[in-house]
């Protein structure tokens, strides 16, 4: 940050656009989490209501804690919530088991897709979740043969391309046709019919990008293990179209000496030459010159990120060094009770303590992982002040006080948790003995 000779900050730093973009980016970030809370507000009103109509007693209680947990009925459209709650409804008579955390996604997706078949119908096979969630899915969704491994999509969601998995399924249950599914929901890839009877007999550990890998690979005559090893690349993930990649496995199974474990590296270098050069095409390559090209372009990242590295650690430095203004506000201990099961709670000596350098900022974000370390600038401006509340000297709470308005605006703990009770009445009374406002849904205090 560049100083005027009274050592303040030059309102001429052209870095000083990007700080305000940043600034302006978090308090769209609050303004979204408010209306985020009114919408849940309204949603949780109307829950309410539904749940007064099926009856108050302690099985509807039970039937709104599941479904509400489980489904997310306070959260979804009001045109499918009365469909989620006869799901909620009809699985808490028949198989409770099916009714757990693990299966959450699956039960969201599986309230907004298309029925087959009637609800009331379906008799649960089996004795553990898993297998009453499979004859469920199967009842309500399957018509015709499906591959196997999308129903894993229903049983888990640890990978990204499950969002498509679960439309893809809900289409070949119906009858569609693979192409019809790579028409409408974008498949990264157009498969031949030995391409699609290979997809169709994936085995059941594959996701649905790795069943497309693997289509391709056998297709065009690699082995298993090119299709496992390149089926874990981040290739799914890269911005260069399939209409590039589709030569690229080609050539690759067509390579004898090519070995599985720089399969990662080439597919970071291959995408960055396309991003560099639309044109760029694997024909006539060998692996030896793709190896070289990688090893060139590794050589130049790594120095770009130990440059990039280095000047942002001289900043810092420079930025930890200038002391802020202090704002004029009153620290010190604070002593409040806060009684739980009749006896008092949270005993220990607490502290309000003004931080006023930028290396007390990364100190009290790493001690708390969180984020405060990005107000350094505002701090420096003299735009907010940020406090730490201490117990016994260890930082358990973090303010950002509007220095404009008065107003504390936000009370983060470790990893960005709302204050509990006994912290939100030692920030009100802080607050009270400085003259402060306390901004709306600062203290949402959590159990």
């Amino acid at each position: 940050m560049r100083m005027d000779v009274s050592g303040r900050p030059d309102r001429d730093d052209p870095r000083r656009e990007w700080r305000e973009r940043c600034r302006e980016l978090a308090e769209r970030r609050d303004a979204r989490r408010k209306a985020e809370r009114l919408r849940n507000r309204r949603l949780i009103a109307e829950s309410d209501r539904i749940l007064r109509k099926a009856g108050a007693g302690a099985r509807g209680r039970r039937l709104e804690a599941e479904a509400v947990g489980i489904l997310g009925i306070r959260c979804i459209s009001k045109r499918r919530r009365r469909r989620a709650w006869k799901l909620a409804h009809v699985i808490l008579e028949r198989a409770p088991l099916v009714l757990n955390r693990k299966n959450e996604a699956g039960l969201w997706r599986l309230a907004r897709l298309p029925w087959q078949r009637e609800l009331e119908d379906w008799r649960p096979a089996g004795h553990g979740w898993r297998s009453q969630m499979v004859s469920l899915v199967d009842h309500l969704l399957v018509l015709h043969p499906v591959p196997a491994f999308l129903m894993k999509a229903f049983l888990n969601y640890q990978d990204d391309c499950y969002y498509r998995a679960h439309d893809i399924f809900a289409a070949l249950a119906a009858g569609k046709s693979v192409r019809d599914c790579i028409e409408n929901w974008s498949l990264p890839a157009t498969l031949t019919r030995r391409m699609r009877h290979l997809f169709y007999n994936a085995p059941v550990r594959c996701t649905l990008f790795q069943a497309i890998v693997r289509a391709h690979v056998l297709a065009f005559g690699g082995s298993e293990a090119l299709a496992s090893t390149l089926s874990v690349t981040e290739l799914d993930y890269c911005d260069a179209p399939w209409e590039f990649w589709a030569p690229v496995i080609h050539w690759m199974c067509r390579q004898p000496g090519l070995d599985p474990g720089r399969l990662k590296q080439m597919v970071a270098y291959l995408d960055h030459c396309h991003g560099e050069n639309r044109e760029y095409s694997i024909s006539g390559r060998t692996v030896g010159s793709v190896m070289r090209g990688w090893e060139a372009w590794d050589r130049s990242r790594r120095l770009e990120e130990w440059a990039e590295k280095r000047d942002k650690r001289a900043c810092l430095r420079r930025k930890s060094r200038t002391p802020f203004r202090p704002s004029g506000l009153e620290g010190g201990h604070l002593e409040v009770a806060v009684k739980r099961g009749g006896r008092t709670a949270g005993s220990g000596t607490w502290t309000m303590v003004e931080i006023l350098t930028g290396r007390g900022l990364v100190i009290e974000g790493r001690a708390l992982d969180h984020c405060v370390a990005v107000y350094i600038d505002a701090a420096a401006r003299g735009e907010c002040s940020i406090w730490s509340l201490r117990r016994d000297g260890k930082p358990s709470l973090t303010l950002e006080v509007d220095r404009k308005q008065n107003v504390v605006v936000q009370a983060c703990g470790h990893h960005d948790r709302d204050p509990n009770e006994q912290e939100a009445e030692l920030v009100r009374l802080w607050a009270a003995r400085n003259g402060l406002e306390i901004g709306e849904f600062c203290l949402d205090a959590s159990p």
